[in-house]
């Protein structure tokens, strides 16, 4: 996907709304994503689309969208790590992780379910509804 947003084959618009339709018609069954960034996401994706018109250096990331589990501060964003006490709480900053992946580019999406405090394998906690597999269903 880097490779076809760098070579303009692909905007970063059109990678970013197609994970987000994706994600919109099975999310409900699988309950993945818990918290959505998308209006902040598809400012950063056309500010870089923007970037990649003008001919700026890309970064090795650049307009790869992602998610990441909800253990990992993430600026503006709720971060329950999978705890009741943390429904919450919206850090200021972002982890050492979510910084180095803005850096290189990456847009980060969403929010995925975690189990409570991230210690079982399933995601099944008392935060939000159960994740389930996708192939089971």
């Amino acid at each position: 996907m880097v490779e076809l947003i760098g070579t303009g084959k692909l905007s970063s618009v059109e990678v970013v709304s197609s994970h987000f339709e994706r994600i919109e018609k099975h999310n409900s069954e699988i309950q993945v994503v818990v918290t959505f960034r998308k209006e902040e996401a598809l400012e950063e994706v056309r500010a870089a689309d923007w970037a990649r018109a003008l001919g700026t250096a890309l970064k090795k990331l650049h307009g790869l969208p992602l998610t990441l589990k909800d253990a990992f501060r993430v600026r503006g964003v709720r971060t329950t790590y999978g705890l009741p006490q943390g429904r919450n709480y919206v850090p200021r900053s972002d982890c050492e992780l979510v910084r180095r992946l803005r850096q290189a580019g990456a847009i980060i999406i969403g929010r995925t379910n975690l189990p409570f405090a991230s210690f079982d394998w399933q995601c099944n906690g008392p935060v939000f509804k159960e994740c389930v597999n996708p192939w089971n269903q």
